[in-house]
């Protein structure tokens, strides 16, 4: 099997339905870990990521930067907790606030919340509370654990079917040091024990479930609520929420809260993550924008001006060559670039750019978008935010990517242009008239519900009663 040639999602059917990836699994102090889950982000991550987009020695620096910040409330008793990390911070009216989290931070219903922050170059602003809210860094947990598992002694882990394992990895073309990731899931899991019983909270937030087993598996043992926010595109393709098969639950969050009904219908009837509850909740960060004033765009105007939300993928930097032609090949259109880890200095090193690219440092990509008359992208979850903004998309199916991820979620339309090449998409831009913005939301309500802090406030109810 040559995974390259198949889509992830075909991937990770292959795998789990001819492999009995269940019956993989160790055991550690008399307790039972289903491997598979634990190891399958390190799996297909590994294959869709050639390059990692920031060098490790910065990574670590940035870690040690941080490492002592809140050090002491570790200790301390609090109601809730919720993980976060850095890059999700945005500059709103002035204050900086946490895209995903912030309602969170600040409910009444939520006691008294910890902000466990882990800090991420290069987009870190610094931190950000309410009045009386505790943060920590997760930095010293990240390093004491990695120090942990390179220098204590833990003794080889014997791992069931460990040869079926060993099937998968060389079916995939894949060699990693498999007791390694069981040793630092291990040295994080009995640390965020210990850490939970101090601070005894009632609940966990955080998202992206995949990153976060050890404090998932820790909170479920304790009876702790453990609930998931939405972040970024859901489909098949995503690793995190494509299983052929019903995992451990003690793995997995007990309620999940979406963007939209879209994505519920996946999570509960599609995807057999065992999630107790999913419920919509809608976007923070995009209510914020809707409510607040914009400069109006012309209805049936041209193409004046096209925001890129950029990816740093290995698909984002291939097709990044043919964004720059097409800005060569249409002029008197201005590109507005936002980058979203990778350096600017790295394109600007590896492809000769065009007059009218323009790379936008200060505005964040939401404002970017309703400031433009046009959104384009491959892949990024920016598309279904643009429409939620009332704007149109180009979709580059460069690879045919932005195909398999979106043909569901954002169909063909007026306002979704599908362009499989430089030309068609040349074509579109100029032949686009800009739509009338409510028209694009309404069509997109099913992707993200509006009214947020009505949808929270129902969600917690249900949660914590």
């Amino acid at each position: 099997m040559n995974p390259n040639s198949n889509s992830l999602s075909e991937i990770i059917e292959g795998i789990e339905t001819r492999h009995d990836v269940k019956s993989i699994f160790f055991e550690y102090e008399d307790e039972r870990f289903e491997l598979y889950p634990i190891i399958k982000q390190s799996i297909f991550s590994q294959l869709q990521r050639n390059t990692e987009t920031v060098p490790k020695s910065r990574f670590l620096w940035f870690q040690m930067k941080s490492l002592f910040k809140g050090f002491w409330n570790r200790f301390r008793k609090f109601d809730s907790i919720v993980l976060s990390n850095s890059l999700e911070k945005r500059s709103l009216g002035g204050e900086l606030q946490d895209k995903l989290f912030q309602d969170f931070l600040v409910h009444e219903k939520l006691g008294k919340v910890l902000n466990v922050e882990f800090y991420l170059p290069p987009t870190y602003l610094g931190s950000y509370l309410p009045k009386g809210g505790k943060l920590m860094s997760r930095s010293s947990m990240i390093l004491t654990r990695e120090l942990r598992s390179r220098l204590f002694n833990i003794k080889k882990v014997r791992v069931q079917n460990e040869d079926l394992l060993q099937d998968i990895l060389n079916e995939l073309k894949l060699d990693f040091d498999v007791n390694y990731k069981i040793k630092n899931f291990l040295m994080e899991y009995k640390m965020v024990t210990k850490f939970l019983k101090k601070t005894s909270p009632k609940c966990l937030f955080l998202s992206n479930s995949s990153s976060f087993f050890a404090w998932i598996k820790a909170a479920n043992n304790l009876g702790i609520k453990v609930v998931e926010i939405q972040h970024g595109v859901i489909n098949a393709e995503h690793y995190g929420y494509n299983f052929q098969y019903k995992p451990d639950s003690h793995l997995f969050p007990n309620y999940f809260l979406s963007t939209g009904s879209r994505d519920d219908v996946y999570i509960q009837n599609i995807s057999k993550i065992p999630i107790h509850k999913s419920l919509p909740l809608g976007s923070y960060i995009l209510d914020y924008y809707l409510r607040k004033e914009n400069e109006p765009i012309k209805i049936g105007g041209q193409v004046k001006t096209l925001a890129i939300s950029l990816q740093d993928c290995e698909w984002g930097k291939k097709g990044f060559g043919d964004l720059v032609k097409l800005a060569k090949a249409l002029p008197e259109v201005t590109f507005k670039l936002k980058t979203r880890r990778l350096p600017i200095s790295f394109y600007r090193e590896n492809y000769e750019l065009a007059k009218n690219m323009v790379f936008e440092m200060d505005k964040d990509i939401y404002q970017l978008i309703l400031d433009c008359d046009i959104h384009l992208s491959l892949y990024s979850s920016c598309l279904i935010e643009a429409n939620a903004l009332g704007r149109a998309n180009v979709i580059f199916n460069y690879g045919g990517k932005g195909w398999l991820y979106y043909q569901d979620k954002l169909p063909p339309s007026s306002h979704n242009l599908y362009c499989d090449s430089v030309e068609e998409m040349k074509k579109a831009i100029e032949a686009y008239r800009v739509i009338d913005g409510e028209q694009i939301q309404k069509s997109n309500q099913e992707n993200i519900h509006h009214d947020y802090s009505k949808n929270l406030d129902h969600a917690l109810n249900l949660i914590l009663n």
